[in-house]
């Protein structure tokens, strides 16, 4: 291939990169990003991993570019990670736009069902079931040589495991329950999909990341005065170097909130479907999906936390929290008092 064409196939490459990042911060998945790009672009053999690939290398910003030199054949480590200077890459996508999708990445991978064979046989997986002694997610085990799959917390080592099937019943059969409160649950959809809040933090952290710019020009331009020497250069080198960090941290809390903003959009569609269900009578319901299950989850703003107890084949202690007071007041008493169910321990909840 010529150079020329080289560079063709190089802006083209370019272009299905930025284009595959745009499409991903609008809510479109890796899957359809594949279908799409095959279509666009059969020359070449184009692969999920690829796909993952654009979305995750952070050369694609012209920023963090690594290269690799070789020790010795012996050496314990024969590769040394070495950091190429800003430029090496081109610039494809805006870094805050990178940040963003690292986000909703993260996200996705924590949910994929990879993470977890059989995932729809754990309603609570993936954040929504903490430790109570430790505030920590909860993590699924469903080894074969497990008399029954549990959910278990493995911070601190103080070994606080869960039979994930009864705690999956027990919680989704208060959710149905809650079904019925019609109009708790319209709050609930309400401050659920509320970006406005989100608008107006992101709106501040723009602010704020202006102010750190104003600041770092000026510290630049200090530096660049010859007659600045000593301690005094040395104090704004500081500065600049703190304000660098400063405005690092503000934008990568920019991209999470708008990550945030993206995933409403999805879950206030699902909302709709999901408020349709809770309208119909009981005994027309039918099952929920999987998904929609956790989507439900989502909108109350459920966690459940699992305490310890000291007879762990007798026992269970567990609490509900909900984002909405109403809700949460439905959930748990003030008392925390005791209450048996099917010889299943649990806290303070208001149905018997």
């Amino acid at each position: 291939m010529s150079i020329d064409g080289l560079k063709q196939t190089n802006k083209r490459h370019h272009r299905e990169c930025a284009r595959s990042h745009e499409e991903f911060d609008k809510g479109k998945g890796p899957h359809a990003l594949l279908r799409e790009i095959t279509v666009k672009d059969p020359s070449r053999k184009w692969t999920r991993g690829a796909i993952h690939q654009i979305l995750a290398d952070p050369r694609r910003t012209g920023k963090k570019a690594r290269a690799f030199t070789r020790h010795q054949k012996d050496a314990k480590k024969p590769f040394e990670t070495v950091e190429l200077p800003e430029g090496t890459y081109p610039e494809i996508i805006a870094p805050e736009l990178f940040e963003r999708n690292q986000a909703r990445l993260s996200v996705k991978r924590a949910e994929a069902a990879r993470q977890c064979e059989e995932p729809e046989r754990f309603l609570l997986r993936a954040g929504y079931i903490r430790c109570e002694i430790c505030s920590c997610n909860m993590h699924v085990n469903a080894s074969k040589s497990r008399h029954a799959p549990i959910y278990f917390c493995k911070e601190d080592g103080h070994s606080n495991t869960i039979n994930s099937e009864k705690i999956d019943t027990l919680v989704w059969g208060y959710m149905i329950k809650l079904a019925d409160e019609i109009g708790l649950i319209e709050q609930a959809i309400q401050l659920a999909t509320n970006n406005n809040s989100s608008l107006r933090e992101i709106t501040a952290i723009e602010n704020s990341i202006v102010n750190s710019q104003k600041k770092i020009s000026q510290y630049t331009e200090d530096i660049a005065n010859p007659a600045l020497k000593g301690q005094a250069r040395d104090v704004i080198l500081g500065l600049l170097s703190d304000e660098y960090t400063n405005l690092q941290i503000k934008q990568e809390e920019k991209s999470l909130v708008e990550a945030g903003i993206i995933d409403m959009e999805r879950l206030a569609v699902e909302a709709e479907k999901i408020l349709t269900w809770c309208k119909t009578v009981k005994e027309a319901r039918e099952e929920l999906s999987y998904q929609g299950k956790r989507d439900f989850l989502r909108i109350l703003g459920i966690k459940v936390f699992i305490g310890k107890s000291d007879k762990r084949r007798d026992d269970l202690i567990w609490r509900i929290e909900a984002n909405l007071p109403e809700i949460q007041e439905l959930i748990m008493s003030s008392t925390h008092k005791r209450e048996s169910v099917a010889s299943v321990m649990h806290l303070s909840t208001c149905y018997p």
